[in-house]
């Protein structure tokens, strides 16, 4: 997976507190983590098909030069033939969720503003 680690810290302090039960009676998150990754996993796809963020806002739009240029997926931000999405993957342990892309762009997409959007 890419260099890239996020940290989400839950503000919620009851969400928290379950986890940390969860951990305690099951020894393991390792079967919650793998539910919460896919679930995860599949919002992402779904982000990709609504070229919306996190939180519903549309993505950047491609500058007209750009859509000019693009072989396939004209109208589509951060798709040129599929790859990205295609690479998504989860990675689980005992206490922990990674979720990735083996691509070295993925980060630059994720934290930073695609040189081809409109700003």
């Amino acid at each position: 997976m890419t260099g890239v680690t996020l940290k989400i810290d839950f503000e919620t302090q009851a969400l928290q507190q379950a986890l940390a039960r969860l951990q305690r009676q099951a020894k393991s998150l390792r079967p919650a983590l793998t539910e919460i990754g896919e679930y995860l996993l599949e919002a992402t796809e779904d982000r990709f098909k609504d070229q919306v963020d996190p939180e519903g806002r549309p993505w950047a739009p491609l500058s007209p030069r750009y859509k000019k240029q693009k072989r396939r997926h004209q109208d589509l931000s951060l798709v040129l033939d599929g790859y990205l999405k295609g690479t998504l993957a989860k990675r689980v342990s005992a206490a922990r969720l990674e979720i990735g892309s083996n691509r070295v762009y993925a980060a630059t997409h994720q934290l930073g503003v695609s040189p081809h959007a409109r700003g």
